[in-house]
């Protein structure tokens, strides 16, 4: 009687614990939303928030109903049109998503044929993730070079460089803009369109042009970021031998590896630069040191350089998932994403003052100077940054813009980071949503297309350390 008393009551406490924790579950999920909702409306009742998220007269209009610093009245009142003018302001990805959908589509039909069912199976290699990176890269970039803005005007248009148009440029910036105006003239690359009644000449660049520049722009961008990634992991993974680090998986040690890889060049490079302000004459910190280092990096690492290559070429995983999976549109939108920042730091110049200020003005000081600067003296993230300058000159656009890509680099390896770390501890698929999550956070997009920071960076770091 009393075992059938214990069994009755164990029974009991077992499903009372199952409800407690089906409530607790829901209660918890229900404060989360509107906890999301609160911080959504507070982020957006900040005057600087709206001035970027509204259309002008909508924010100027919030005055009549809320003061300046009730953030909570003035985020709810602009809710609606902020879904309103993301939606505008996300017309020119339109067709993007389009051509997306159908070339996904026409996958699916032909799986469904082939095999008779909509389950999406094939072998996922690492050599996929590029060509699928580029692939995105190249529809974005065709689609946004051929779709009107939100104010009627093509990109394709470019209005002759005279100071009445450009009321607020130097001279220098002025005769740049003409430089480059008769530069696309003498390539044949404009058609002339009308004139303005200021007197300045209207041209459309022609779309057989605009193509061209992603060969010749973005293409070598996106092979020089390869490039360095490459040598982080040959250079990463040389240290991790020697350290007898534990196997990990393909995915884990890729992203050590690269990690552990930046580590050890910006170690080398602080030593070149320190040796060429006691030695000058030696000059290690110049463009034929820079490429004796990558080379260097090569021949000493040859035998994880072939390993890598094996990898990336023949490396695969099965991947078994229904058409309507959500991490298929997870992943579409954290590709995305990274490729949109990636076209948009495809520029010869930085944006933000904490660029031109320290970010990027420092490590081009430093290999203007070629040596070490005393304000450089930690081991910081500039140190990689500064390889931009130092393989293509300080004064080149392309030197520029590869040391941007570097920092935007950054960005790409926090994203990897977090999802390897959740990949590798809730399971297999787990982190592709934690990944977009981080990389989607205002401060850390800002990070990967404007201000070229190094906060990325610093959290890849500390990801990576944690991991380890």
């Amino acid at each position: 009687m009393l075992y059938v008393s214990c069994f009755m009551l164990s029974a009991t406490l077992c499903q009372m614990q199952k409800k407690t924790i089906q409530y607790l579950s829901i209660a918890f999920f229900v404060l989360l939303i509107i906890w999301g909702f609160y911080a959504l409306f507070y982020y957006l009742g900040v005057p600087y928030h709206g001035l970027v998220l509204l259309d002008r007269p909508v924010f100027d209009k919030l005055a009549d109903f809320c003061k300046p610093d009730e953030f909570f009245c003035r985020g709810i009142r602009s809710f609606w049109p902020f879904v309103e003018n993301s939606i505008k302001r996300a017309a020119p990805f339109l067709w993007y998503a389009i051509i997306s959908i159908a070339v996904f589509s026409a996958w699916v039909v032909f799986t469904a044929f082939k095999t008779g069912s909509l389950r999406l199976k094939w072998t996922l290699r690492p050599w996929h993730f590029a060509a699928l990176f580029l692939a995105m890269l190249w529809l974005l970039f065709t689609v946004l070079s051929g779709v009107s803005s939100g104010n009627g005007q093509p990109p394709r248009r470019l209005v002759e460089p005279l100071p009445q148009v450009y009321q607020n440029v130097g001279e220098e910036g002025l005769k740049t803009l003409r430089d480059n105006l008769d530069d696309l003239e003498k390539r044949g690359c404009l058609v002339p369109e009308g004139q303005f009644d200021n007197g300045a000449r209207s041209y459309l660049i022609k779309r057989t042009c605009i193509q061209k520049s992603f060969f010749t722009r973005v293409l070598p961008l996106f092979a020089f970021v390869m490039f360095i990634i490459f040598e982080f992991l040959i250079a990463g993974r040389m240290v991790l031998k020697r350290l007898k680090f534990p196997e990990a998986g393909l995915l884990a040690e890729a992203a050590v590896s690269a990690a552990m890889g930046a580590c050890v060049l910006i170690a080398v490079l602080w030593t070149m630069a320190v040796a060429s302000l006691h030695v000058p004459f030696l000059k290690l910190y110049s463009a034929p040191a820079g490429w004796a280092l990558m080379a260097g990096v090569l021949i000493v690492g040859a035998r994880h350089a072939a390993y890598w290559i094996r990898q990336f070429i023949f490396a695969g995983r099965p991947v078994d998932r229904l058409w309507r999976d959500p991490a298929i549109l997870l992943g579409w939108l954290l590709v995305t994403y990274l490729a949109l920042n990636f076209l948009s730091v495809v520029r010869p110049f930085p944006i933000g003052w904490d660029d031109l200020g320290s970010y990027l003005n420092r490590p081009r000081l430093m290999v203007s100077y070629g040596h070490f600067i005393f304000s450089m003296a930690p081991f910081f993230w500039e140190y990689l940054t500064s390889l931009g300058f130092l393989l293509f000159g300080y004064a080149s656009h392309f030197g520029v813009s590869s040391a941007m890509m570097i920092n935007w680099s950054a960005g790409l390896m926090a994203a990897i980071s977090v999802f390897v770390f959740a990949n590798h501890f809730l399971g297999s698929g787990k982190g592709i949503l934690a990944a977009l999550i981080y990389y989607t956070l205002p401060m850390v997009g800002h990070f990967s297309f404007a201000d070229m920071k190094i906060e990325n960076a610093v959290f890849t770091m500390s990801a990576m350390s944690a991991f380890c």
